[in-house]
């Protein structure tokens, strides 16, 4: 079945008809750059306890992300005795969180007008969500992703590296000054990823309610309106 190139703008309810190519690839990119940053997330919360096993069979069975992140909070805060490593944790954790929300809503919506790229998300109580699809939005959120992800490893490998400084046995004082450094190397390169975030391209506003076309018609109505 081939994909539609132009888009007429009017859904159908063959699935390929609803996108371009261009739009299908970022979307399976941006599930797939999700995928990489939740599995990461996992590795934060292993790094941040203290147990011989595989922590994957612990971090999977609390209930979703939002857990996740709250041991790993609570466990930087009380067992790394370095502020500036929670420092560097904190904001990642709710930039995480933030993106997950956007994931969700392009995964779980349904397109609605195939030329603009408007999509709706059904919720609960009657209420909806909307998004746009446009291949821009897509590649830059799956860009947000990629980035964090890159930003949260980094920090993955310095949570370590603290546990062995301050918990370890370094073999001597000369193993504690790199692992000292190695912890510097890694608070400025999670810093220098966290720039690098602040200059992507900006991701789309979310409209709160109201389908955005019909939202855009009210405003257009209201500037004719207005002497």
């Amino acid at each position: 079945m081939k994909i539609n190139k132009q888009l007429s703008g009017s859904r159908t309810n063959v699935v390929l008809l609803n996108f371009t190519a261009e739009q299908l690839k970022w979307l399976g990119a941006v599930a797939m750059a999700y995928n990489d940053a939740e599995m990461t997330l996992h590795k934060m919360f292993g790094a941040c306890i203290f147990l011989p096993i595989d922590t994957y069979e612990i971090s999977s069975r609390i209930n979703g992300t939002e857990g996740l992140a709250v041991v790993i909070r609570a466990t930087a805060a009380k067992l790394i005795p370095n502020p500036d490593i929670l420092e560097s944790v904190i904001p990642v954790l709710a930039d995480f969180g933030q993106l997950k929300c956007y994931r969700d809503l392009v995964i779980h919506a349904r397109v609605i007008d195939t030329k603009t790229a408007y999509a709706e998300r059904p919720e609960r109580r009657g209420k909806r969500s909307y998004t746009t699809l446009t291949a821009e939005a897509l590649k830059a959120l799956c860009t947000h992703l990629s980035s964090l992800n890159e930003e949260m490893l980094t920090l993955v490998n310095l949570i370590d590296r603290a546990k062995l400084l301050f918990f370890g046995r370094a073999a001597d004082d000369q193993h504690k000054v790199q692992l000292g450094a190695a912890i510097q190397d890694g608070l400025v390169r999670a810093q220098s990823h966290r720039n690098h975030r602040q200059y992507l391209p900006p991701l789309p506003k979310l409209p709160q309610e109201g389908r955005p076309d019909r939202n855009n018609q009210g405003a257009r109505r209201k500037r004719k309106a207005s002497p």
